[in-house]
């Protein structure tokens, strides 16, 4: 049985009359919240949001595919994170699978007062910065999302946070990565003993939304980075290597091999955080 429990949301926006709106419902007591569930078994978080925003809001629209914050909050005695991500709603349904809920769109300000919730008041608050930030967001590519673009998204977030995470947020991918495949319990111990869960990790393909956000993108090695942009050419002035010379991939159950490459994967994302000012390209 796993010891943790990942779940999504989203904080909704539109263009109002009078400016930006936030989008709220309601839960089972009534109080205001941001849609939100758990990330079910192959999916990863960001269809995850999606998915709850459709079934408890009747939302569509267009998910930023990098995350504004992740929130713990014990859930069934258990561990629980629920990473929140920055949604444009396009369309809303009058007929959708959870209608007993109460909408609502006010201003960010009138927002924040309305919700009680600390988890929903953080996103809130990581969304108004977003908004009013420089958005500069770093993607990390490699193979499987499960090995080095996943250390060096987790090193990235265990390295910056508050404004300059809402300046530079960063995602991980892979060339071809299995969609909602699980961090393996290998990589996951060796980044627990730096302190970083990655236990909810679920990986995601790399696809046009993620690269043409992206102010920047890292590969893990040479085959990845002529990959990424023979698939995505308009990528090329931006796309480079996340370490160099990329360290060996190691093969089979050996602990320290992963070590070693997590020591050489988070020596290019400090680098890359201390030379150049975060994630902004040349």
């Amino acid at each position: 049985m796993r010891d943790w429990w990942e779940q999504a949301g989203c904080v909704p926006f539109r263009h109002g009359d009078d400016g930006l709106e936030i989008g709220l419902i309601t839960n089972r007591e009534g109080s205001w919240i941001f849609p939100k569930g758990t990330v079910e078994p192959g999916d990863t978080s960001l269809e995850a949001a999606g998915q709850e925003a459709w079934e408890e809001a009747g939302w569509e629209g267009q998910l930023d595919p990098y995350p504004l914050i992740d929130v713990p909050r014990p859930k069934f005695d258990l561990d629980c994170r629920i990473r929140f991500f920055s949604m444009e709603v396009a369309r809303q349904h009058d007929e959708f699978p959870e209608d007993w809920r109460r909408r609502c769109w006010c201003p960010p300000r009138q927002a924040l007062d309305l919700i009680d919730d600390a988890a929903m008041r953080a996103a809130l608050q990581a969304w108004q910065q977003r908004e009013a930030a420089d958005c500069a967001p770093v993607l990390f590519v490699c193979p499987t999302n499960l090995g080095a673009s996943l250390m060096a998204e987790y090193v990235w977030r265990n390295a910056v946070d508050g404004d300059e995470w809402a300046r530079h947020p960063a995602a991980s991918a892979g060339i071809a990565a299995e969609s909602g495949a699980p961090v393996t319990p290998l990589v996951a111990a060796v980044l627990s003993g730096h302190g970083i869960d990655a236990g909810p990790h679920r990986a995601q393909p790399v696809d046009a939304l993620l690269v043409t956000r992206a102010r920047r993108v890292l590969a893990s090695d040479e085959e990845v980075r002529q990959a990424v942009c023979a698939r995505f050419p308009e990528a090329a002035d931006r796309c480079t290597l996340v370490a160099d010379p990329p360290p060996p991939v190691p093969e089979g159950p050996d602990a320290g091999a992963y070590e070693a490459y997590l020591q050489a994967i988070a020596a290019g994302v400090r680098a890359i955080l201390d030379g150049r000012g975060a994630a902004e390209s040349e």
